[in-house]
C-alpha cells in the first residue's frame, strides 16, 4: 500500500475553543456526506468517495469527490485557541501512483487549507 499524502494546517485564531469547533464542525459537515464526529476540542469527518475517484480520477468529477479525512484538534491559549487540522488522503490501495494523483491532493489540500484560514479568521457569525 501506497503512503498516504497529508497535510498539517496549524493557526492560532482569536476565538473561543467553542467557535472554532463550531466553524470546523459546520465547515466538516458541509463537506462530508459521512457521519462527521465531534468531541470536546476535537473531530473527525471522512470527506470524499473512492468509488468516484476509481471512476473519474484527477478530472473534475473525480476531483469534487477527492476521499481524504479531516481530524482536527483545539487547544485552548491565551490569545484565542490553537488549531491543528490534519488532511489525510484516503484512495485505498493502487498498484501506481501519478504525479496527477499527487497535485489533485496538493491542490484539493490547498483549497480545504485556505477555506479553513479564512473561515476562522473571521469574526461574528459562522455562516
Amino acid at each position: 500500500m501506497n503512503d498516504p499524502v497529508e497535510r498539517v494546517v496549524e493557526l492560532t485564531v482569536p476565538l473561543t475553543g467553542n467557535e472554532a469547533a463550531a466553524r470546523i464542525g459546520e465547515f466538516a459537515r458541509k463537506l462530508s456526506r459521512d457521519r462527521v464526529d465531534v468531541h470536546d476540542g476535537s473531530g473527525q469527518a471522512r470527506i470524499g468517495s473512492r468509488f468516484a475517484y476509481r471512476m473519474w480520477g484527477a478530472t473534475s468529477p473525480g476531483f469534487r469527490r477527492l476521499p481524504f479525512t479531516m481530524k482536527w484538534n483545539i487547544v485552548p491559549g491565551q490569545s484565542g485557541v490553537r488549531v491543528v487540522v490534519t488532511l489525510t488522503s484516503d484512495e485505498g490501495a493502487y498498484a501506481i501512483l501519478t504525479r496527477w494523483h499527487f497535485a489533485a491532493y496538493d491542490k484539493k489540500f490547498s483549497e480545504v487549507s485556505d477555506d479553513l484560514r479564512t473561515l476562522l479568521s473571521r469574526s461574528g457569525a459562522t455562516s
